[in-house]
């Protein structure tokens, strides 16, 4: 009796103090994170992106979506207010007056194309020294020497979290009509993330037309003379695109596709009508390009043509191909369900994936995926198969943690099923190589590092919330003892891995870090392990600073925020999060368009 009087005057001890830390925390967070306007400060500027903002704090839609998850959690509805109105006039595309165009120097409108309910990925302070912040609009044409300073496109990772960080905002304060609609505002979050970012793939099809965003993936080109014009025409429920010209010689459509491997494709297919032919062009990383022309009889209904690819002789790289163009002959052109096909092939029913990027893009970012929400948008937008990529999401996982990626030096990794790569990119077969930029070293796909270790918290939720075997499986099976081992028998969990397992001496992931043990915390409390759990809190403990912060750096935004979120974990086992992500009954009643847009 004496002991489980004693267990239960520490634990009420251990409860106040995680209390107390994480609203100390918060605390300090607002104070130092968090400018007078409402803008969430992240990391500093150390490239000069704008000609002014060096030295100076950037913001990303990843940076404001932790800043209102948090302050939904705390119950601060201020400070949620405050950051929410800010972002949403600054950094919403659809709200955001004008970008800062680099290639033209000046100030432009938002493409039309980019104008939803999603978030630009970075806004850069002081552009070009005239004291005024934005976000920064790299042109295609320019994409190639400047595209590292855009902010515009779109990094779904930060979304998500705004959108339900939204949906808790509304359960615990409601939804007014205007810019404080918060469910309006999630339901079209999530709408957007499906239209944009989502892409539905069978093996070999690059394309099937079938959602809205569909044409806003495939860039038109042309003579200065005349006039490109494309959308999508519905038939019978089949979307296929359509591309006219007015006074144009010539003109085209294309996609990029960044670095497809075409070496196995023996012919190219897709559905076309009213047209009689079309020249094909191919090009590769190095701006080779190959040309193939072909004609076929008019029809005025979409069918199917096959062009046969020749590998020899006509020096193009068809190991590494950039772009995929199509020239029509004709002034109208329409175009569907492009594939490549190679021999003794066989259709595979269609997979989900959320993309990194809303270009169309093939790059995979598996800590992007955050299964808890898609049961969550499932309930708020009946549209699209949430379902379906919750499913999808679950078995690209499974996938990534056996997977081969290698370094820029061309050393093999073979992933050991403990652990999820950073980055990876869909093949042909829907399988994840490397990125192509990851080959130069700036970015190490073959890394469990800065990103990866954050599906662990989220998986940790989607457990708590949708308790089932395939999800406990991905958090334990080889993952479990590999964690263990290195927490009991080396005294430590570092920043990263590489996937096989091994300690790699690069950019830091050697140390220990409080973002890491955050997430290892709720790793752990996910698993009902609470021995290790306390043994991962007492690390984080020893880590906090009194004054209310992790770590010696007390302005870094990464760090602090997934300390927070792991002990938040630890403290309430996600019950508080599920509790909070609930969908209304009715949402229809919360779908108004807000009148109040500055």
């Amino acid at each position: 009796m004496k002991t489980i009087v004693i267990f239960m005057v520490l634990t009420g001890f251990l409860f106040a103090n995680v209390d107390q830390m994480l609203a100390q925390s918060w605390n300090h967070y607002k104070k130092q994170k968090i400018d007078l306007s409402g803008r969430p400060l992240a990391d500093i500027d150390k490239t000069n992106l704008s000609f002014g903002s060096y030295g100076k704090a950037l913001t990303f839609s990843e940076s404001i979506s932790y800043v209102l998850f948090r302050a939904a959690l705390s119950n601060d509805r201020e400070t949620f207010e405050r950051v929410w109105l800010w972002a949403s006039r600054n950094m919403l595309r659809k709200n955001m007056t004008r970008v800062f165009n680099w290639e033209e120097s000046r100030w432009t409108p938002i493409p039309e194309g980019q104008r939803n309910y999603l978030f630009a990925w970075r806004y850069t302070p002081n552009i070009k020294n005239t004291n005024m912040g934005g976000v920064i609009y790299v042109p295609d044409s320019s994409m190639a020497s400047s595209g590292w300073r855009n902010g515009l496109d779109v990094a779904p990772d930060g979304d998500q979290l705004i959108a339900a960080a939204l949906i808790m905002a509304h359960n615990r304060w409601g939804s007014v009509d205007g810019e404080l609609n918060f469910l309006f505002y999630a339901k079209h979050i999530a709408q957007d993330i499906w239209k944009e970012c989502v892409m539905a793939r069978t093996p070999g099809m690059l394309e099937t037309f079938e959602t809205s965003a569909s044409a806003d993936k495939w860039f038109t080109y042309g003579d200065e003379s005349g006039q490109v014009v494309k959308h999508l025409e519905v038939s019978e429920g089949n979307r296929f695109l359509s591309i006219k010209s007015t006074r144009s010689s010539w003109f085209g459509v294309g996609k990029y596709l960044g670095s497809i491997d075409l070496m196995k494709a023996e012919r190219i297919s897709f559905r076309t009508c009213q047209n009689s032919g079309v020249r094909m062009i191919f090009e590769d990383n190095e701006g080779k390009k190959v040309t193939l022309e072909k004609r076929y009889p008019y029809s005025s209904l979409l069918e199917e043509v096959s062009v046969s690819l020749p590998k020899n002789g006509n020096g193009l790289d068809w190991s590494h191909v950039k772009n995929i163009m199509f020239q029509p002959i004709e002034d109208k052109f329409t175009l569907d369900d492009v594939r490549v096909r190679v021999s003794n092939e066989s259709m595979s029913q269609k997979t989900y994936y959320l993309l990194a990027n809303d270009r169309g893009d093939p790059w995979i970012n598996p800590s992007y995926y955050m299964p808890f929400l898609y049961r969550v948008f499932a309930d708020l937008d009946e549209e699209h198969p949430w379902l379906l990529l919750y499913e999808s999401a679950l078995a690209l996982l499974l996938d990534s943690k056996t997977i081969t990626l290698s370094n820029n030096k061309g050393e093999l990794f073979h992933g050991n099923g403990a652990l999820f790569p950073d980055w990876g990119m869909l093949d042909l077969d829907n399988r994840l190589p490397d990125l192509p930029w990851a080959k130069d070293g700036t970015v190490d796909g073959y890394l469990y590092g800065w990103d990866a270790f954050r599906s662990f918290y989220f998986l940790g939720l989607t457990s708590a919330m949708y308790p089932e075997k395939r999800v406990t499986s991905l958090l334990r099976d080889q993952s479990y003892e590999f964690f263990r081992s290195k927490l009991f028998g080396e005294d430590k969990l570092i920043g990263g891995y590489a996937i096989d397992g091994r300690t790699i001496p690069i950019r830091g992931t050697q140390q220990e870090y409080p973002s890491t043990y955050g997430v290892y915390l709720a790793y752990f409390t996910a698993l009902d392990d609470h021995v290790s759990a306390e043994a991962v809190f007492r690390k984080l403990e020893k880590m906090y600073n009194r004054k209310g912060y992790w770590g010696e750096d007390s302005s870094d935004y990464y760090k602090q925020n997934w300390a927070w979120l792991g002990l938040d974990f630890y403290q309430n086992k996600g019950v508080n999060i599920s509790a909070l992500l609930q969908i209304p009954k009715r949402v229809a009643s919360f779908s108004m368009m807000p009148t109040t847009i500055y």
